[in-house]
């Protein structure tokens, strides 16, 4: 008898119930709806694991970012103190030369009025004695 309803598309399962979609189409619909199912699951779970990953990559970029920016910084601070101490050292040594040049100048006016002394002392000393 299930043969005639078969051929018009009518069959019965395991409880003898009528159906219209073969038994074993059935069962092999269930399997791949139960696969579908875990494959679901496991893709959502897979998007919460990148999700997480994706936020781990984020603040380690912006952390990244932050050290690249003090880094920068700290570059930049660097050089300023470096071109500072370079001007002081010009500096410095502008002081030195004019500070030797009037040294020299002094000694020559301290020689100048040693030899000045000298003479007057001994004029001084050539009229002392002619007396």
């Amino acid at each position: 008898m299930s043969e005639p309803l078969s051929k018009m598309g009518l069959h019965f399962d395991d409880l003898n119930k009528l159906r219209v979609v073969d038994p074993s189409v059935a069962i092999q619909s269930n399997q791949i709806k139960d696969e579908c199912k875990a494959l679901s699951s496991t893709v959502l779970e897979f998007d919460e694991i990148t999700g997480e990953f994706l936020a781990v990559i984020d603040n380690v970029a912006k952390e990244l970012e932050a050290e690249k920016t003090r880094a920068l910084g700290i570059h930049n601070m660097l050089q300023s103190v470096s071109r500072t101490r370079e001007l002081r050292e010009q500096h410095l040594k502008v002081l030195i030369k004019e500070n030797a040049m009037a040294l020299e100048r002094l000694r020559v006016q301290r020689q100048a009025l040693l030899k000045m002394e000298q003479e007057r002392q001994d004029l001084i000393d050539l009229l002392v004695y002619e007396r």
